[in-house]
């Protein structure tokens, strides 16, 4: 498959929208690849340990998502089976405000 890289974002919304009509601005593009559609996205459950982990570096460095996410990614690799997926900050912020925060 297509993956665009940093500087191609006005490429791939050109031939989308020459595909089918897209309706999306440049930024949605990305985000919307980067927080849902990228293949190297994680959709495994998140483990105690990872919770865990991330209530730890919430603590200690506070709420930088896009750190917690680079920081854990290399650290649970082995619940995707070494495939080197990773969980985006979006995707980090979501748990910590939904699941861990307050227990």
């Amino acid at each position: 498959g297509y993956i665009p890289n940093k500087n191609q974002w006005g490429k791939f919304l050109i031939d989308l929208e020459k595909m089918g009509g897209n309706k999306r601005t440049q930024k949605q593009c990305r985000e919307r690849w980067v927080n849902h559609i990228n293949p190297l996205i994680s959709r495994a459950d998140f483990t105690d340990e990872e919770d865990e982990r991330i209530k730890e570096l919430v603590e200690r460095d506070g709420q930088k998502w896009s750190y917690i996410s680079k920081t854990i990614q290399g650290e649970f690799d082995h619940i995707n089976q070494g495939e080197g997926k990773y969980r985006p900050q979006n995707m980090i912020k979501d748990r910590w405000h939904n699941h861990i925060k307050g227990r």
